[in-house]
Order: C-alpha cells, then structure tokens, then sequence
C-alpha cells in the first residue's frame, strides 16, 4: 500500500516550503491527487464553501468568488437563502428609508468672481461704497415676487432640524406644486422663494403651522430684511379656559377664544371632543410685548358670560430689550447702561475734584492727610 503523496512544495523553493507550514489544521484539510502539482483545499464552516490554495499560499483565481461573501452565485447575496441567513446569525445589508427618500443635493458649480465688474466700489474716507442702480435692485426684488419669510419655532425637548428634513415636511404639508427654495438666514428664519402664486397661498394659508417637531410662522416677504436686527416677543402657550359650559365645548368655539389671544395652533384632544369639563386647553401663539388677556365675553342670545384664563408656563419676558427668557431685573443690556452711566458720574466727579494750573501739573482737591499706620507709630521723618 503506498503512502499518500506528500503536501510539501518541491525542494528548490525556500520561500513555497516556509508557507507550507502555515498550512491549516489537519481536520480541516482535503488532500487531493486529481493534479500533479500538489493543492491544498480548506474548508471554510462559515461560507460553507471550499477555498483552493496553491503551495504558495495564495488563493486560485477560479475560487476568488467564492472568498467574496456578496459575490454573485454566494447565498449572502442570494435573498432566497433565509435558512443559511438564521443558522449563521448573518443579515444581509439593506438600505434605510431614509437613505432611500432622502432628496439628492446636488452643489451648483461655483462662480468666477473677476469675471463681474459691473459696479466698483468708491473710497470715501476710511471706507467704500458700493452704489447700486435702482432698476437692478428692482429686477432682483422680482426674483421674490412669490416668496414668503417663515421662522421655525422649537419647543423645549425638540431636536434641531435640517433644512432638508424641514422641506420635505412642508413639501407634503403644503403639496407643492412647482419648483421652490428653502433659504436658511439665520436665527431660525428662512426664506422661502416658490415659482407660482398658488404655492404660495397654500403656505399662507395660516399664520402659524404646526409640525412634527416644532412650528413655522408664515409672514409676508419684505426688502431689506436681516434676522439679526429682528426682535421678537412671540412665544407658544397653551392656555387653559375657565368657565365655559361643556354644550360650547366645540373646535370652532374654543378656536375663536383662542384668536382673542393670539394665533390659535392645536386644541387638546379633550377639549375638542368634551371629555374634560373642568377646563379647556389650546395652545396659542402670543405676543409678550402685548397686555395679556384675563376673561373674554361670551354672549350666545339667551346667555351671556365670560370665560377666565389661565397661562401654562408662560415663559420669562424683559420689556427692555423685547425678548424672552430673562426679566427686566436681570437683563444685560439694561445693566451694562446702568454700569456705563455711574462710571461716567464717577469719572465726573474727578474732573471736579482736580484743578489744572498753567505749568501743567495737576493739583488735587480734598486730597487726603497722611496718617501712621499704627496709632502711635513714627512718621519717619527728621
């Protein structure tokens, strides 16, 4: 009986016979006779398929697609193959929603700047100015003739949002039509430039929209508009009405209430289908920098009566500098004047308190006396 054929390279091969030894457990090694040129085949337990070496350690080229796990032919590509799938404990990798809704960005090219020289700037002083023509200024204004201003306003808890996570909501919430831009400017506005006028009464349709994440307030384009200048008084509370019987407890009633606040946005649920009757509740834009409402009137022929308020955390609100968050007592700006005015009536003060005479030097008034330092002590002198 004679002996299988040997496993190492042919002896002139110092290089073949060092790979040899790192060949792979003898439990998972084949040995085949089919070649005159001795081959090595592992088996692989997690492809379930057999992988072919040469005597210098390097894969076949006939079994390269057989090492690839998603190649073509391999059952991690093959979605029929679910068993294998399970046994393994291996899933196959599927594109997210997201990934597959997402709109793609594609970035225009850039601009040659030297290529425009139409206006050049004049020197005036330590500065320059740019004296732009009335009748380019007002084809650009023409380019907004259906464009809106809209600030997105987050609750407390919501996550920042992109702008293209922002149009996609707007795209379905207002089924746009034609082409249109969301332009972002800064501190939550943004500029919303659509191509037809029914685009643009759709988004108009109300002042304020409610989102998934937030709300939108619509107002009409203006010229020369900067967010960094705007100030804003407005915040979202939710509002709880007092008094009213539960046969007016509908939408349209408690919504008319809430116009005598402000921008009326959502009604609880509990309110608008009479399941509480203790109070209503809507949530309602207001403006801070307005006297806030205590009670209106209610008056339905047979009965008249009022209605009392009460607002839910209503936010912090300085009269100073119209914006939210801090009150009068603590707001910077009023502080910093106040800092600003005694320094200047301490500086006053001095001026009074100091004489100049005409060699140069300065004399000072109410100059205090020297004094020990202990009682008692010398003065040092003579």
């Amino acid at each position: 009986m004679s002996a299988p054929p040997s496993t190492r390279p042919p002896a002139g091969n110092s290089r073949r016979s060092t790979t040899s030894l790192s060949a792979p457990p003898k439990s998972n090694v084949q040995q085949t006779t089919s070649n005159p040129s001795t081959e090595t085949r592992m088996v692989n337990p997690t492809l379930n398929n057999i992988q072919t070496f040469e005597n210098d350690g390097v894969p076949n080229n006939s079994s390269t697609s057989n090492m690839d796990p998603l190649a073509p032919g391999n059952r991690l590509s093959n979605p029929s193959n679910e068993t294998s799938l399970k046994e393994t404990g291996e899933t196959a990798a599927k594109p997210s929603f997201a990934a597959v809704t997402a709109p793609k960005y594609v970035r225009k090219p850039d601009i040659i700047a030297h290529r425009y020289n139409r206006f050049q700037p004049e020197r005036t002083g330590d500065t320059y100015t740019i004296t732009i023509p009335m009748d380019f200024y007002e084809q650009q204004v023409q380019n907004f003739k259906h464009a809106v201003i809209a600030r997105l306003l987050l609750r407390k808890g919501d996550k920042p949002r992109s702008t293209e996570d922002l149009k996609q909501e707007l795209q379905l919430l207002w089924n746009v039509k034609g082409q249109w831009t969301l332009i972002p400017m800064g501190k939550g506005f943004f500029t919303l430039k659509f191509s037809t006028s029914e685009d643009k009464v759709a988004a108009k349709r109300h002042a304020v929209w409610d989102l998934s994440r937030g709300s939108i307030r619509i107002r009409e384009w203006i010229r020369n508009f900067d967010p960094y200048k705007e100030v804003s008084s407005l915040c979202q509370v939710w509002v709880r009405i007092y008094n009213l019987p539960v046969e007016y407890w509908h939408a349209e009633v408690i919504s008319a209430i809430g116009r005598t606040l402000g921008s009326p946005i959502r009604i609880d649920s509990l309110s608008a289908h009479g399941e509480k009757g203790n109070f209503a509740r809507i949530l309602v834009e207001l403006d801070l920098a307005i006297p806030l409402q205590e009670s209106v009137t209610i008056d339905c022929g047979i009965a008249s009566f009022y209605v009392e308020f009460v607002y839910e955390r209503l936010p912090l609100y300085c009269s100073q500098c119209r914006l939210t968050g801090h009150t009068v007592e603590k707001c910077k700006k009023l502080l910093a004047r106040q800092e600003n005015k005694i320094a200047e009536e301490a500086k006053g003060k001095q001026v009074d308190n100091a004489e100049t005479v005409g060699d140069g030097f300065t004399t000072v008034k109410n100059k205090k006396s020297w004094k020990p330092r202990y009682e008692g002590e010398a003065s040092g002198l003579g």
